[in-house]
């Protein structure tokens, strides 16, 4: 008993009373505060006691006078509906939930309950624009801030902090490994930059090494195998560091090889989609072979390898032309013509049926076996060179030859017979190449046969420059 008075009397000298019912708590307070619910007349008095008491419970009632009764049954009975209301003032920036970096040293208090923040989140006013930034525990006590973008505050929360600790390894492994993404992509660069094909196992080696750093890289980032990261990470740098020199030795060695595959044809069979010549020329430490080079049917290699193509054709009839859009052309001279004919053969063609022998065997080119593969180039000079020569071979026969060159026809016609035909010549020369390399007495026997083979119709018949469309899809006399 004589405890219990002393206490009493303790608290009476003290003038202070133990504070029961809390009603209002610090954030809550502030918040209202914050809003322009509380400058309505209604609630000033509610604003003056706001502004005095930081909490406010319900044992102040009795122990100050600065509450009366209108003021106390708008804090007992409807502080909830004032609180809701001044919270519906506020909604959420996007985006908004920041880490304070140097917690410890300097932190930032939340502007509803003061306390000290490592996770921050600003709320705006929507009809005075105010910003404050509010604490994570804070904001979770006010319902309608406690959702952005579809995700709640704790959720946010948990974001940012796994986003803090990402940041963290990333800087940790950096600290080790000094901008490290930097570093794979310069080996990246240097493998594609390699100026001509590397032996198989190195030219399979340095992109799994790459592979394989990136994904201890991210794997740390993940959180991943911490614990062995650094360490094999550099493993993997000193692998690549002994292979680079097997490869500068490599080049220093076959960069001036007439047969090694350079940069420029490598990155041409990626783009091409050959990756397995690829493989098949590094399996040949980096030199073609009978195997790959037929596949090599860039112009440009083509153009550098003019003066083996030129050479192979010394015992023919032909020399070599221009190397452009996959074809390469060749010139042929001979009397019987007015002028060159052109002919072609696309690249592809080329280094099928010639590849190795004219690059790597040096071998060359028989004449009739070249004319069995060519085409003729259809221009205007071939064919006024060509009908020149079948005129001359046809008036022996009673023949004259018309050409109707907007229509691409050819008209034969015997006068003395009256007899005439019109065929397609491009078609009739397409199918019928080797015709035009043969002499005039052997063209003769040939014309001989065509005119034993043609339907001729009577030269009555005869509609100058109008002819029946089936002839120009049709070859008789093949």
């Amino acid at each position: 008993m004589f405890i219990k008075n002393k206490i009493n009397d303790r608290r009476i000298i003290l003038g202070k009373r133990r504070k029961k019912g809390l009603l209002i708590d610090k954030h809550i307070r502030q918040l209202i505060l914050y809003s322009t619910i509380i400058d309505i007349p209604y609630y000033q008095k509610l604003k003056d006691v706001l502004t005095k008491y930081e909490k406010i419970y319900e044992s102040d009632f009795e122990d100050t006078g600065d509450f009366d009764t209108e003021v106390i049954k708008i804090i007992k009975y409807s502080i909830k509906e004032v609180a809701e209301s001044a919270e519906s003032e506020w909604y959420n920036k996007e985006n908004n939930c920041d880490v304070v970096e140097d917690y410890n040293n300097n932190p930032i208090k939340c502007q509803l309950c003061n306390t000290n923040n490592k996770y921050i989140f600003y709320i705006v006013n929507r009809e005075t624009r105010k910003e404050l930034n509010v604490g994570s525990d804070c904001i979770m006590d006010f319902p309608s801030l406690n959702s952005i973008n579809g995700k709640n505050v704790k959720q946010l929360k948990n974001i940012k902090v796994r986003e803090v600790k990402k940041i963290k390894r990333i800087n940790e492994f950096n600290t080790k490994f000094p901008d490290a993404l930097e570093i794979i992509r310069s080996f990246q660069h240097s493998y594609d930059d390699i100026l001509i094909c590397i032996p198989y196992l190195n030219y399979k080696r340095i992109p799994e090494i790459i592979i394989e750093m990136k994904q201890i890289y991210n794997n740390y980032i993940k959180n991943k195998n911490r614990d062995i990261a650094f360490k094999e990470f550099e493993k993997l740098i000193n692998e690549y560091s002994n292979i680079q020199k097997e490869i500068e030795l490599h080049i220093e060695e076959n960069k001036d090889k007439e047969l090694i595959c350079k940069k420029e044809i490598l990155d041409w069979l990626k783009t091409n989609g050959k990756i397995d010549v690829i493989e098949k020329i590094a399996r040949n430490d980096g030199i073609y072979n009978k195997e790959t080079i037929e596949h090599i049917t860039k112009n440009s290699f083509l153009e550098s390898k003019r003066e083996c193509v030129k050479k192979s054709l010394e015992n023919t009839d032909f020399r070599i032309g221009d190397i452009v859009d996959g074809k390469i052309y060749f010139i042929y001279t001979n009397d019987s013509y007015s002028n060159d004919l052109i002919f072609y053969i696309s690249n592809i063609e080329f280094m099928h049926f010639y590849g190795a022998k004219v690059i790597i065997n040096k071998e060359n080119i028989k004449n009739e076996d070249i004319r069995s593969k060519l085409k003729i180039e259809m221009n205007k000079n071939n064919f006024n060179s060509i009908i020149g020569k079948f005129d001359k071979v046809v008036k022996n026969l009673g023949y004259e030859i018309e050409y109707r060159e907007s229509i691409d026809i050819v008209a034969y016609k015997n006068t003395r017979k009256k007899l005439y035909k019109e065929i397609n010549f491009k078609i009739f020369i397409s199918k019928n190449v080797n015709i035009l390399f043969i002499e005039h007495n052997e063209l003769k026997e040939k014309y001989k046969q065509i005119f034993s083979k043609i339907i001729w119709k009577d030269i009555s018949e005869e509609k100058r420059y109008e002819v029946d469309e089936s002839f120009l899809s049709r070859n008789p006399y093949s």
